[in-house]
């Protein structure tokens, strides 16, 4: 009995092996499949983890964008809708008086306030997203404060000059008052459509980043 299970178990055996040996490329191309499919898997598990991290990164990065877009905008845009007036006020008062000196000696202190308020683009909030910018609206960005810095370095020359002149009982020149009131007549030309397109392209930036 014992003899006759060695031998069924041999031929068994010896089967096998004859099966193996007979099949061993086809079963060897079963494996291979098989590894190939579970590397597969592996790889597009690891595809999606890694493209989850990478939304949740650009969602991030996005979130801080909208953040720096908004604090540059907000609340520069209302205060430039408010100096606008101004400036086309100023405007219209240069283009209509006949004596573009007299009107600036007598609206110094406005225009001076229009400079600083033209100098408003000249914050922290808007250097953190200049890099945001496209070209045109960086250009506008600098055109636009240095208008606002030239009226006012003009306007400040002329009052030292001006103490100056007191100081030493003389009065000053009005080729002086000549000079300064066509370098900010120039700028105040220029201002007006300046910043109403800045202020076009900011809301529109922010209205772009708001709606991602």
């Amino acid at each position: 009995m014992r003899d006759n299970m060695i031998t069924i178990g041999s031929n068994i055996g010896i089967g096998l092996l004859s099966l193996l040996f007979n099949y061993q490329t086809l079963i060897a191309g079963i494996l291979a499949v098989l590894a190939a499919i579970w590397t597969v898997r592996q790889m597009r598990a690891s595809e999606k983890s890694a493209d989850a991290r990478h939304d949740q990164l650009v969602g991030l990065m996005l979130k801080r964008d909208q953040l720096i877009v908004d604090r540059a905008a907000n609340p520069l845009l209302e205060r430039l809708n408010l100096t606008l007036p101004k400036l086309l006020k100023t405007k219209e008062g240069f283009s209509e008086s006949q004596d573009p000196t007299a009107y600036l000696r007598s609206n110094m202190e406005a225009i001076a306030q229009i400079g600083v308020e033209s100098q408003l683009i000249s914050n922290p909030f808007l250097a953190d997203a200049r890099p945001l910018f496209d070209g045109q609206l960086v250009h506008m960005l600098e055109t636009i404060s240095g208008r606002g810095a030239s009226i006012g370095f003009q306007l400040y020359d002329l009052r030292k000059l001006a103490e100056n002149a007191e100081s030493a009982g003389q009065q000053v020149p009005d080729v002086a008052y000549e000079q300064c009131a066509i370098e900010v007549r120039s700028a105040i030309n220029h201002l007006p459509s300046e910043v109403m397109e800045f202020i076009e392209r900011l809301s529109l930036l922010r209205s772009e980043y708001s709606a991602k």
